[in-house]
C-alpha cells in the first residue's frame, strides 16, 4: 500500500513538473540564442578606445558658430520649426545637409523632452509625438538606403540617421578648417575645376558624401547621403561614441543611447515613463547595445514562441502517422480531404505567431544593431518557409476536396473512381503548390539582400543538376504526364505491366503501384511507358461492345 502511494505521488509530481521543465528548456534556448547574437558587440573591443579616452585638446578647432554655414543653419532651423510637411532633400548638398542636420537636432531635442516624464494631456502629447515621428521620417528619407537589405532596411535606416547625426555633431565641433557647403552654383564651380565632373560632394576630412547619382533612380536630381556613407556610418559612429558629450546649440548627445535603451520608438510609452526611476535604472542596465529589460523580455518571447511552434510541428507530424493507413483503406479514403485541411489549419497559426513575435521584438522592445538583424533574418526565414509549406498544403487540400467533389458528382462514393480522379488532379495541385512555394523562397532571398542576378544564378543550379545527374527523374515525370494523357490504364484496373500482374492502386508523377498476389510493386513511369501494357479490365468491355454490334 505504501509503495503504491509513493508510486502515485511520483507520477503526480512528474505530471506537474514536466510542463514547467519544458518551458524552462525553451527559455534557456532563447537565452543562449540571444547571448550568441549579443556577443559580437560585447567582444568588439575597439583599438581606438584608449586613444579616445585621452583628453582632447581644443587648440585649432573651429566652433560651429564660426562656420560659414551657421547663419543658414539657423535659418533652416527656424523654417522647420514652422513647417513639418516640407522635403529634407534638395537640389544641392547645402540644402540637404543643413535641412537634415536641423531637422535631426529638432527631433532629438523633442524626443529628449517628451521622454523625461509622462504628460497629463494625452491628446497634446500624442500630437507632439506624431509630429516628432513625422519629422524623423522625413529626415531618414535623405539617406540612400538601397545598400541595406529590404528586410531590415527601415530599422537600419533609422539607426543610421541617428548615428549620422552624432557623427555630424562631432565633425562640426572638431573641424580645424572652414567647411564651405556648396549650393547649386558652388557645385557647378567645383565641377568646372574637376577633371571628371561628378554630382557628389564630400565633407572635408570625413567619408560623409552627398550625391545625386542613385542606382535606383537615374533621373534623380536631388542630393542624398550616399549609399557608401550609409553602409559605413556604423563604423564612423563607433570611432566617436566614447568621446565626451559635445556642447553646442544643435548637439544631441544622448539621442542614440536613449533610442536603443528604451522600449517603444523615439519616445518611450507612457506606462514605461510611469515606472519609478529606480526600476527604470535597473531595466536599462546595458548589455551590449541592449538592456536587461530588452534581453529578458526577448528571451521570454522567444521561449514561448519556440514552445508553441514546436507543438505545431509535433501536431503536423502526427497527422502523417495517423493518415498513412487512410490511403490504403477504401473506407477511409474519403477522409483524406479533411486530413489535408487539418494540416492547413495546423500550419496557419505559425504565420501570425511569427509576425507578432518579430513585431514585439522590433517595435515594442526596440531591439537594435546586430541582434535585431539576427532576429529579423531568423523570423523572415521561418515565416517564408512556413508560408511555403502552408501554400503547398493548401493546394493539396484544394486538390483533395476537388477530387472528392468530382467523384461524388460522377459516381457516388466509389473508392476506385475517387482514386482515378485523385491520380489526375493531385499531381497538378502539387506542382502548382510547389511552384508558388519556390516563388516565396525567391522573394525571401531578395529580402535577405541577395541580388536578383545572384538568385537567378542559384536557380540555374537545380537545372544543371537535373541535366547532369537527375535525367532519370525528369524522364519519369514526362512519362507520367504521357501516361496520364494517353490513359492506357487507370487506378483500379487489372493490368500486366512489364511482366507484373496486378491491380493498379496509384499513378503518380514519378511511379505507379501495382498490387499483386504476393506484394506491392512500384514501377517507374519511364519503365511503364516503354513496357508492354496488357489491360485485362478493358478486354471484357471491348468484347461486349463487339458482341452487341454483331447482334
Amino acid at each position: 500500500m505504501v509503495c503504491s502511494q509513493r508510486l502515485v505521488g511520483r507520477l503526480f509530481t512528474r505530471a506537474l513538473t514536466r510542463p514547467f521543465t519544458r518551458a524552462l528548456r525553451f527559455l534557456l534556448v532563447g537565452l543562449v540564442a540571444l547571448a550568441l547574437s549579443i556577443a559580437p558587440p560585447l567582444l568588439n573591443v575597439k583599438a581606438t578606445e584608449a586613444f579616445q579616452q585621452q583628453p582632447m585638446t581644443s587648440k585649432g578647432l573651429i566652433p560651429i558658430e564660426e562656420q560659414p554655414f551657421y547663419p543658414l543653419l539657423l535659418k533652416s532651423s527656424e523654417t522647420w520649426s514652422d513647417v513639418v510637411l516640407d522635403q529634407v532633400v534638395g537640389d544641392s548638398p547645402r540644402t540637404t545637409l543643413l535641412n537634415f542636420y536641423s531637422v535631426m537636432a529638432d527631433v532629438g531635442l523633442r524626443a529628449d523632452r517628451l521622454g523625461q516624464r509622462s504628460s497629463a494631456k494625452k491628446q497634446s502629447r500624442q500630437e507632439q509625438i506624431d509630429d516628432t515621428n513625422l519629422l524623423f521620417a522625413l529626415a531618414v528619407k535623405a539617406l540612400d538606403s538601397s545598400s541595406i537589405p529590404k528586410s531590415v532596411r527601415d530599422d537600419m535606416a533609422d539607426e543610421a540617421a541617428i548615428q549620422l547625426k552624432h557623427v555630424l555633431d562631432y565633425v562640426f565641433t572638431h573641424s580645424r578648417q572652414l567647411i564651405e557647403v556648396p549650393d547649386v552654383e558652388g557645385m557647378k564651380e567645383l565641377n568646372d575645376r574637376r577633371s571628371t565632373p561628378t554630382n557628389s560632394w564630400r565633407i572635408p576630412g570625413t567619408a560623409v558624401t552627398l550625391t545625386s547619382d542613385l542606382d535606383d533612380d537615374p533621373e534623380n536630381e536631388s542630393f542624398y547621403f550616399s549609399a557608401s556613407t550609409v553602409s559605413s556610418i556604423r563604423s564612423m559612429y563607433d570611432e566617436i561614441r566614447t568621446i565626451p558629450e559635445i556642447q553646442q546649440p544643435f548637439a544631441t548627445p544622448r539621442f542614440y543611447s536613449d533610442f536603443i535603451h528604451t522600449p517603444g520608438y523615439l519616445v518611450p510609452p507612457d506606462w514605461y515613463l510611469a515606472l519609478p526611476k529606480s526600476w527604470r535604472g535597473l531595466f536599462e542596465w546595458p548589455i551590449g547595445d541592449q538592456t536587461l529589460f530588452q534581453v529578458f523580455c526577448a528571451a521570454l518571447l522567444i521561449g514561448v514562441y519556440g514552445f508553441i511552434y514546436l507543438r505545431l510541428l509535433r501536431m503536423l507530424f502526427n497527422t502523417y502517422k495517423s493518415g498513412a493507413h487512410r490511403v490504403e483503406n477504401d473506407r477511409l479514403i474519403f477522409q483524406l480531404d479533411s486530413l489535408a485541411w487539418k494540416r492547413v489549419l495546423i500550419v496557419l497559426p505559425a504565420l501570425p505567431l511569427t509576425y507578432a513575435t518579430e513585431q514585439l521584438i522590433d517595435n515594442f522592445l526596440n531591439f537594435t544593431g546586430f541582434p535585431l538583424v539576427v532576429a529579423i533574418y531568423s523570423f523572415y526565414v521561418i515565416w517564408y518557409f512556413s508560408a511555403s509549406v502552408l501554400v503547398f498544403f493548401l493546394f493539396e487540400a484544394v486538390g483533395r476536396s476537388s477530387s472528392e467533389f468530382l467523384a461524388r458528382v460522377r459516381g457516388g462514393e466509389s473508392p476506385i473512381r475517387l482514386r482515378r480522379i485523385t491520380s489526375l488532379v493531385m499531381p497538378i495541385s502539387r506542382v502548382v503548390g510547389a511552384l508558388v512555394s519556390v516563388v516565396l523562397i525567391y522573394r525571401l532571398l531578395l529580402l535577405l539582400g541577395l541580388p536578383s542576378s545572384t538568385v537567378l544564378a542559384f536557380s540555374a543550379v537545380p537545372g544543371l543538376a537535373i541535366g547532369l545527374g537527375a535525367s532519370k527523374l525528369l524522364g519519369n515525370l514526362f512519362a507520367g504526364l504521357s501516361i496520364q494523357t494517353d490513359r492506357p490504364l487507370r487506378v483500379g484496373e487489372f493490368c500486366e505491366v512489364g511482366g507484373n500482374l496486378g491491380f493498379v492502386t496509384k499513378i503518380g508523377l514519378r511511379s505507379m503501384e501495382l498490387q499483386t498476389l504476393e506484394s506491392r510493386v512500384t514501377i517507374p513511369n519511364s519503365v511503364a511507358d516503354e513496357a508492354t501494357i496488357v489491360n485485362y479490365s478493358r478486354r471484357g468491355c471491348q468484347l461486349g461492345a463487339s458482341a452487341g454490334a454483331r447482334a
